[in-house]
């Protein structure tokens, strides 16, 4: 399996989980956050092992399609850049993101 950006992953799924299905989500709940082995996940959802690594790579793909149609988490993260600078020039910059909305 390619390497996986454990903390990406659980950024985009804070973000984005209410959009995937419930057996994508349950997943990539068990795997990412519980630390569960494909092994268990593919007993505790009825699936094989590879149905269920399967589903994990095709549950990151659409993640990272919705970040990237959205820009949600990239927003987000510019915002708390912005707020951690202090500058008033940035606090502008801030305030005139927030008040065009997210």
């Amino acid at each position: 399996m390619k390497s996986i950006d454990r903390s990406r992953v659980l950024t985009l799924l804070e973000a984005y989980e209410p959009l995937l299905t419930k057996r994508q989500a349950s997943i990539m709940d068990a795997y990412f956050r519980y630390d569960l082995s494909l092994s268990e996940i593919a007993e505790e959802e009825h699936v094989s092992r590879s149905g269920a690594l399967d589903a994990i790579h095709v549950s990151i793909a659409k993640l990272e399609d919705y970040e990237a149609k959205l820009g949600f988490v990239k927003k987000t993260e510019r915002y708390y850049e912005l707020a951690n600078e202090g500058s008033e020039d940035s606090l502008n910059t801030l305030r005139e993101m927030l008040r065009d909305g997210i």
